[in-house]
């Protein structure tokens, strides 16, 4: 009985000790790199069979059997990894995304599609990775982030800084070759990228070629851009609010010469013409001038004023503000969301002793709310109701103040001081600019109100009480943009010019010696209702190895366009109608095929033209499935060939909605009688078309996906041939015709390209790190338009990129003025140093029928962006490289051409006897030398570039520590936008950004330092 006794108590003592070691139950949280919980992770010890799995808030318990192992981690969307078993009981996890998923489902249109069975072209962002934008705007965020996808910049303005935007080139000469934009299912106009909150936004799909946009038929040539917002999950409310702070400042601005070397150059022009520059400009370009302007010694009457220096601020400031609740039950979820945006513009406040503001600003107010009710097992409605509220303010006065500060015929660095030594406002004569001082103290504003609502209604029925795998949809969706406008003007404010020779001091504008009292004003602007409804069927199953999946939609939009003034009529401008069918089936997920189309209707055109059929089909192969392939290429985790060819189409005519009735104007008079008497008359316009119909788009496709590694690396490989007929084009007549002659479906487009997304993610403990990188190139040429036949072959446009730009080849300089007499000249004086062009066609002189196709179009041939991304614990690290190659700028006009332009240090470069073809820039006169103007390869310039487009770095809390804080986390960041640039003409014209408009100073690009912190509760 003693022995059994002891065993006993050895036994106990042994077991307690084991349940010692092994009987440690770990807890902790799985999250992904946005902080976002990882539902249904395994975590599993190395090399036994105990494990367990993520509830849906991403939390796991574990009871160990070792207290110093190894956990192994997995997830079909994330990469495996391993972390050891920490001293604590509280172990937090982060798992990094594969590089390409291939079950991760992708918004389509009017649906989602995984990856593995996808057989069109798509690119899709999320909005967690946009975010990290610090630029307001939604449309400039996608810069870089998108193969396929094109952004041009031209403009920082607050709230009109929405870039250009093209998928897969220019289809069009017509004009309109921007994207259509989808929201939630729901047409949305494309300014909806430059109004929307990136908040709201939970992912962004681009599709790019026929088997994805066919199911839009008569708008989808163009491409589509597929906005999904945020919508509740299952849980407890989560409150997350969101404040930034950053400064704002010119990513390029010119550096103008001073009076004193201004001067000196205005002179020798006017020299170089054979005229006494001190007769010419009296006062100005005198010895005793030009000595007051070099030593400053009386800044009243010989002023040097840098107007960008008195007018402009070092930087500008912007603050984002928002706010999302969500949540829910299994019956109810909800999203809702609260932000506010101010951005306010570069000019100073001079107008705050007047108690108003005339500088640019943003104000934006923006609110979503998404609801989905379960009302049964099987009815799902979903309500949606979003909108933004803008204010937007520019300074009266002049439509661009900043271009007016930079033209040297508006405004020299000598015209006027900004006050005269009495005190007023100086001013010049009456053909150079109003002092830019006073009119931003005294102009007063005008104010933009814009109000964009957008809703929908959706009511999902699962049908499978007929057939499993059958379901259907109605969707309503309903959007309001109205705007009107508000503006306190004055007329004119008191300035003085200096009469030295009589030493008074003269009112600018005669009679003009008192501010007036400013006169407030506005307009009701105009209302734009847009209507959809669509009705959907879809059926979905799988039979054993067989996948099935059938869409059938009809939908019909009207939109109605009117104006706010009283009495003002809403008519319907247009509508549209159609049916849209799908239907996909897969063999074992190994053999893709799909086929779609839509069959669509314009009231734009007439009669049996109204009605078109949009065909797509599409076939893929997954041969990593192959066993020869499972077998063989371990390393290979999925491998797919894919393929498409199909027909959109698009039905924007311009401003002519009808195009086939004939137009009559009120003009002209009818006159009567013996003694006329005249009466108002109607003319005969534009004639009408019954023929017309939309412009089409033939897309093909070859494409491979490739994920290797487990996921690590992604591959996406793409080449695309899309060609564009019936393109809209009005005839060339002579005017004796007499009437306009209506557009016509004549002209042809073909675009050809290729296109690259690489990526690699992976975790090593602590430490995550990735590549991600996009190439796109693409090149399109007119085959057909109206174009007469030109006297020389080097004149023709068909057959050349769209915007190809013409111009005179530059051979140099003329030396002397024998060169000039022995040489083909343009019309015109000439004086030695003047641009001398190529006699192209060997006729002696230089005209039109010289000018030959020179350099690249605007719109960059090459777009590709490189992120980079290291994480370790608690910090995170991104850097967007973004560029651009193959496309032109011309640097003519008020961008650097003299005394168009203010004076730039490129001037000093001008020729001069001595410096021959050495020279850098021409000889300059004051009125002469307009061929100099002229569009040249003197002027382009490659615009290739390489710009550090975001970089973000952010520390987020401990988990363990928010807590404590009663906080479910927390996220300290700083980031940026447009930070640094190079640029091919970086050591010609590095004072202008090179995505700004040719030719133009319109208002510059902005660089963005910003910081922030978010937290969620």
């Amino acid at each position: 009985m003693k022995r059994i006794a002891l065993i006993i108590c050895i036994l106990s003592i042994c077991s307690a000790r084991l349940l010692a070691q092994s009987g440690k139950v770990l807890k902790g949280t799985v999250v992904n790199t946005n902080n976002e919980p990882v539902v249904n992770a395994t975590i599993q010890e190395k090399d036994t069979q105990n494990g367990t799995v993520t509830d849906i808030t991403g939390k796991f318990e574990l009871r160990l059997k070792s207290n110093g192992g190894i956990l192994l981690v997995s997830h079909m969307s994330y990469l495996s990894n391993q972390v050891k078993v920490p001293s604590g009981d509280v172990l937090n996890i982060r798992m990094e995304s594969r590089s390409i998923d291939m079950n991760e489902a992708v918004v389509v249109g009017y649906g989602r599609q995984s990856k593995k069975n996808m057989t069109s072209s798509v690119s899709s962002v999320k909005g967690t990775e946009l975010s990290k934008s610090s630029s307001p705007t939604l449309g400039n965020a996608l810069t870089g982030r998108l193969s396929g996808v094109t952004v041009l910049q031209t403009s920082g303005q607050p709230g009109a800084d929405l870039g250009n935007m093209y998928v897969r080139g220019q289809g069009s000469f017509n004009g309109n070759n921007r994207p259509m934009v989808i929201m939630d299912d729901i047409e949305v106009g494309f300014d909806v990228l430059g109004t929307m909150d990136v908040n709201e936004v939970e992912s962004i799909s681009v599709l790019k070629d026929a088997a994805s946009t066919a199911v839009y038929g008569i708008k989808g040539a163009n491409g589509v851009i597929l906005i999904t917002t945020k919508r509740g999950k299952a849980g407890p409310p989560k409150v997350n609010f969101l404040t930034e702070h950053g400064t704002l400042s010119p990513t390029a601005l010119p550096k103008f010469l001073n009076s004193y070397e201004s001067a000196l150059l205005r002179r020798e022009a006017w020299v170089n013409e054979g005229k006494d520059p001190a007769t010419q400009e009296p006062g100005y370009l005198s010895d005793e001038a030009l000595e007051a302007y070099r030593t400053g010694s009386d800044p009243y009457l010989y002023p040097s004023v840098n107007w960008y220096d008195e007018v402009l601020k070092k930087s500008s400031y912007q603050n984002r503000n928002k706010v999302d609740i969500s949540g829910g039950t299994e019956r109810v979820k909800y999203f809702t969301s609260f932000g506010y945006d101010y951005q306010n513009g570069i000019f100073k406040e001079f107008s705050k002793s007047q108690g108003y503001n005339s500088n640019y600003y943003l104000k934006r107010y923006s609110f979503r709310s998404n609801l989905d009710l379960s009302l049964t097992q099987t009815t799902l409605v979903k309500v949606s109701a979003s909108g933004n509220f803008n204010e937007v303010n520019s300074p009266n006065g002049t439509s661009d103040l900043y271009s007016a500060i930079s033209a040297f015929q508006n405004l020299p660095p000598y015209a006027f001081p900004i006050f005269n030594r009495n005190g007023t406002l100086g001013a010049g004569g009456s053909t150079i600019f109003r002092n830019p001082v006073g009119l931003l103290t005294y102009m007063g504003y005008n104010r933009e109100y814009t109000n964009k609502l957008y809703t929908n209604l959706s009511v999902n029925q699962d049908l499978a009480f007929i057939t499993p795998g059958l379901s259907a949809r109605f969707l309503l969706g309903y959007n309001n943009n109205n705007r009107h406008n508000r503006n306190l003007t004055r007329s004119n404010f008191p300035s003085y010019r200096y009469d030295a020779v009589n030493d008074l001091y003269e009112p600018r504008d005669q009679g003009v010696t008192k501010l007036d009292p400013p006169s407030r004003g506005g307009s009701l602007g105009h209302v734009n209702h847009d209507f959809t409804n669509i009705l959907q069927i879809d059926y979905a199953r799988n039979f054993g190895k067989h996948g099935l999946n059938l869409m059938a939609l009809l939908n019909s939009a009207s939109h109605h366009r009117g104006t706010n003034s009283t009495g003002g009529d809403e008519k319907v401008i247009y509508a549209e109608r159609g049916i849209t069918g799908k239907a996909a089936y897969n063999f074992h997920h190994k053999y893709l095929f799909e086929v779609s189309g839509a069959y669509n209707g314009s009231d734009r055109f007439k009669g049996k033209q109204r009605y078109a059929w949009f065909p797509a089909a599409s076939a893929g192969w997954n041969i990593s499935d192959e066993n020869f392939m499972k077998n063989r290429l371990k390393f290979i985790t999925g491998l797919k060939l894919r393929g498409s060819i199909g027909l959109t189409g698009i039905d924007d005519v311009g401003t002519n909605s009808y195009v086939y009735e004939q137009v009559y104007q009120n003009n002209g008079n009818v006159y009567f009688g013996e003694v006329a008497t005249g009466a108002p008359g109607i003319m005969e316009g534009t004639l009408g078309n019954d023929n017309v119909t939309w412009e089409k788009d033939r897309k093909w496709n070859i494409g491979m996906d490739a994920s290797l590694f487990d996921g690590r690396l992604g591959i996406t490989l793409e080449y695309f041939d899309r060609f564009r007929y019936d393109i809209l084009t009005t005839r060339s007549v002579p005017t004796i015709v007499g009437v306009g002659l209506p557009p016509v479906n004549l002209g042809k487009v073909q675009t050809r390209g290729v296109e690259l997304e690489l990526s690699f993610n992976d975790r090593k403990g602590d430490w995550g790190y990735g590549v991600n990188g996009i190439f796109s190139f693409q090149r399109g040429k007119v085959i057909e338009r109206d174009e007469p036949e030109p006297r020389y072959p080097h004149l023709r446009r068909t057959g050349r990129p769209i915007d190809q730009p013409f111009g005179y080849i530059w051979e140099g300089f003329y030396q002397d003025q024998a060169d000039i007499d022995n040489s083909a000249n343009p019309a015109g004086t000439l004086i030695p140093g003047s641009l001398k062009y190529k006699d192209v066609n060997g006729d002696g002189k230089i005209d039109n029928n010289d000018q030959v196709p020179i350099g690249y179009s605007r719109v960059p041939q090459i777009q590709y962006g490189v992120t980079l991304s290291l994480s370790w614990k608690q910090f995170d690290l991104s850097c967007l490289l973004q560029g651009a190659a193959l496309f032109s700028v011309s640097y003519g006009g008020q961008s650097a051409a003299p005394f168009n332009s203010n004076l730039l240090p490129i001037h000093q470069e001008r020729w001069t006897p001595g410096k021959g073809n050495d020279a850098q820039f021409y000889s300059l006169s004051a009125t002469l030398g307009q061929s100099n103007q002229s569009a040249s390869t003197f002027w382009q310039r490659r615009g290739d570039y390489l710009r550090v487009k975001n970089v973000e770095l952010a520390y987020r809390l401990p988990r363990s520590f928010a807590q404590k804080l009663r906080l479910e986390g927390a996220r300290i960041y700083a980031n940026t936008y447009n930070l640094y640039t190079w640029s091919k003409m970086q050591n010609f014209y590095a004072q202008w950004d090179p995505e700004r408009p040719d030719g133009n100073a319109n208002y510059p690009l902005q660089r963005i330092i910003n910081a922030g912190v978010q937290i969620n509760f």
